[in-house]
């Protein structure tokens, strides 16, 4: 019997934690993609060059029958890279309401220049997406782009 009382003790402790890390997850605005840097990286800069291409409505897919998520809005955001082969990395935002209804998606990343970019040329700069997901229900309009420098 106590064994069995443990046992639920410790399910209802993990549930309650799971619950606990949902919430935080889904109230998080700030977040950071970080990834290796290529072997052949040079050098790092600023990636300056961004713009916002899409605002679409989001259903998240659930399999379970009884959970139904929020939709959200997926903003792409579009990287003009330095070069050719360069790479794109530690991408950040944040995403606050402004005083006149717009939100400003704040975005920084780090542009990589490879030993390859040195030596391949191209007719149109490497451009590289990224998607957020913020509030639902919002257009391209609603938004205003701020890049970090």
């Amino acid at each position: 019997m106590k064994k069995f009382s443990l046992l639920i003790s410790t399910l209802a402790l993990l549930s309650l934690i799971s619950l606990s890390l949902s919430a935080v997850v889904a109230n998080a605005n700030v977040y950071n993609d970080q990834e290796a840097l290529p072997k052949d990286a040079i050098s790092l800069s600023k990636a300056s060059m961004a713009k916002i291409v899409s605002a679409q409505l989001f259903h998240p897919h659930s399999e379970r029958p009884d959970f139904y998520p929020q939709p959200a809005t997926a903003v792409t955001i579009r990287f003009t890279l330095k070069g050719c082969m360069d790479e794109l990395a530690t991408f950040s935002y944040d995403v606050r309401s402004t005083d006149n209804n717009k939100h400003e998606i704040i975005v920084s990343a780090v542009n990589v220049h490879t030993e390859k970019s040195k030596h391949v040329r191209c007719f149109k700069a490497k451009e590289v997406d990224k998607v957020i997901y913020t509030r639902p229900f919002l257009h391209v309009e609603d938004f205003v782009l701020t890049v970090m420098e």
